[in-house]
């Protein structure tokens, strides 16, 4: 089916970018009308082997996105709180402190500790997964209008959504394992690691400024995109 080209004169919107340029800038190419910038990216993809990017489909900001990561932390933090005083949280000045009876008491509270950094665990892969699998969107997704989708522009599955929700929880499971130990050195190490986990997550959201796509992304073959004013969380507007 031809598309039918942009008007003569007035302002139109990059397929690719989001950009909104004088109509008689872009240009179509495959299949899509774009600006330079977004003519570009397309030829990046194109020679990378990587998937078209799909019509219509805008990446959001990023406060827009830390905003909504915010908002999703608020809600977790409820039952962050009631697993942390339920099962507490080992303190590294019982580490330090050279007193055997406190170092014993600071190894054996590891295990519970770990118990709830699992649970913890699993119910931020829940809340993310579930909701991510069944809409792409969770609670802060949905008030800043992002919605999880495939690199093709298609709507999640819920093996997908449960899949990106794991890995964006890992951080957690790290320290559970840690925790799990019950040997400080050994902790010290999975802490670390979790930390890593996390800055390679920041570094890839700020580095990737063409699809912002953090390491949970790219593990689970999705990305984030904005969705239109007014627009309903079935829409998938990555398809034409």
């Amino acid at each position: 089916m031809s598309q039918s080209p942009p008007p003569a004169d007035g302002f139109r919107a990059c397929e690719v970018t989001g950009e909104v340029l004088h109509a008689d800038s872009l240009v179509l190419f495959q299949g899509q009308w774009v600006g330079p910038r977004g003519k570009q990216i397309l030829l990046e993809r194109l020679q990378s082997g990587e998937p078209p990017i799909a019509k219509t489909t805008v990446r959001p900001s990023f406060w827009r996105r830390w905003g909504c990561i915010i908002v999703d932390g608020l809600i977790l933090l409820v039952p962050s709180v009631i697993i942390e005083l339920i099962f507490g949280t080992p303190s590294w000045g019982g580490y330090a402190n050279s007193h055997a009876k406190s170092l014993f008491i600071f190894t054996h509270g590891m295990l519970f500790a770990g118990i709830g950094e699992l649970f913890l665990f699993i119910i931020s892969t829940a809340y993310f997964g579930l909701l991510q699998g069944s809409s792409g969107q969770t609670v802060g997704k949905r008030i800043g209008r992002e919605k999880v989708v495939r690199l093709d522009g298609s709507l999640v599955d819920m093996r997908t959504g449960l899949l990106r929700g794991a890995y964006y929880s890992m951080p957690a499971l790290i320290l559970a394992v840690g925790l799990f130990t019950m040997a400080m050195p050994l902790f010290v190490l999975f802490y670390w690691m979790s930390i890593l986990w996390s800055l390679v997550e920041i570094i890839l959201l700020l580095s990737d400024s063409r699809m912002q796509r953090a390491l949970h992304d790219r593990l689970a073959g999705t990305r984030v995109i904005l969705l239109p004013p007014g627009s309903s969380s079935k829409e998938c507007p990555g398809r034409p």
